[in-house]
């Protein structure tokens, strides 16, 4: 994710957490901003309104992990 890019206002589907492997990124998840750089994991409950904002200027890196439930 290149410096600055954003994705705003998304309502999660499901519960979903994001490690950060390389840079530093600003996520507001229901009202509350956070800071999370590297080797920092945030986790996104289902059905909560999030944004994430990418701060590092050499990019960033991270990897978004969930699982996949049958009923």
């Amino acid at each position: 994710m290149e410096f600055g890019a954003k994705i705003v206002k998304e309502i999660s589907p499901q519960d979903f957490s994001l490690y950060i492997i390389k840079g530093h990124l600003k996520i507001v998840n229901n009202g509350i901003e956070v800071d999370i750089k590297k080797d920092s994991i945030c986790v996104i409950e289902r059905d909560s309104v999030y944004s994430v904002e990418a701060l590092g200027l050499k990019g960033n890196t991270f990897l978004v992990s969930y699982s996949i439930r049958r009923n």
